[in-house]
């Protein structure tokens, strides 16, 4: 498979029989299996998005897919479809508003055309988007791009998850879905985590489930996963040495284990080289 450009963003399903190609007006879809590709056409809004303003990810079944894209001023377009059939698609707007345009990094959607300026590091754009059958999940570090609900049953809509004195709030490092769908978590810059049961279902209040003790930070340096329904395991790097920790749902948390890290490796892959 040729490249015309660099994607902004990839993802596997967790199956491995798709690979997803993120660009900026649209996604290609890879079937693994037979090497069939599938060409899906973005909606589009006029204006500038950042480098971090876009996700895509892959529904707990695995059988379609989401992506988003956050244009400035303020408007993000989710878009929801099937892996194979993109004639059936449907799409959300929702809002995370950005700073100004004096102070945010902005780019043009052609990633070879990059012309960055100073950016404020509490816009760091979208976060996190989790996908289970017709419903998702989005988060950003943003100072007001509150976590979101999203529906693309027979109306498509979003409304912004009940948080209760902020106790949340808007810059949210990263957030995970186990695989059954049947519990979310989320950590926000002070390092909380938070549950979310049966998250696609009837609303519930976010429960705070323990706190990870690293630097406070206000950059995405953390990566946070489930691989059952009841334990959550959060990774990061801090002094060139992986740290990861993993904390049950009813509170208990393991001791950090060190992960030996090829720092140089890391920065090499971000950068292309």
């Amino acid at each position: 498979m040729e490249l015309e450009e660099v994607p902004f963003k990839m993802a596997i399903s967790s199956n491995d029989h798709y690979l997803a190609l993120k660009f900026g007006t649209y996604v290609r879809i890879l079937d693994t299996l037979t090497g069939a590709l599938f060409h899906h056409k973005l909606p589009t809004q006029n204006g500038r998005c950042g480098q971090n303003d876009h996700l895509v990810s892959f529904s707990t079944d695995c059988l379609s897919f989401i992506a988003c894209t956050r244009y400035e001023p303020e408007k993000v377009i989710s878009y929801h479809c099937e892996c194979q059939t993109p004639a059936n698609f449907s799409s959300v707007e929702s809002s995370a508003p950005s700073v100004s345009h004096s102070s945010l990094t902005i780019f043009p959607l052609n990633p070879r055309k990059l012309t960055a300026r100073q950016g404020l590091v509490s816009d760091s754009g979208l976060s996190s988007i989790l996908l289970s059958s017709k419903s998702a999940f989005l988060t950003t570090f943003t100072e007001r791009g509150y976590p979101t609900y999203l529906s693309f049953h027979s109306s498509p809509s979003a409304h912004i998850l009940r948080d209760q004195d902020l106790r949340i709030g808007s810059r949210i490092h990263k957030a995970a879905l186990c695989a059954t769908g049947q519990n979310l978590v989320l950590l926000n810059d002070r390092n909380q985590l938070f549950r979310i049961a049966n998250p696609f279902g009837r609303e519930q209040a976010p429960i705070k489930i323990g706190q990870v003790k690293r630097q406070t930070s206000v950059k995405r340096e953390v990566e946070v996963a489930m691989p059952g329904k009841d334990e959550v395991n959060v990774f990061w790097v801090e002094k060139g040495k992986g740290v990861l920790v993993t904390v049950g749902l009813g509170g208990g948390k393991s001791r950090p284990v060190e992960i030996g890290v090829d720092v140089e490796q890391i920065l090499a892959a971000e950068h292309g080289l």
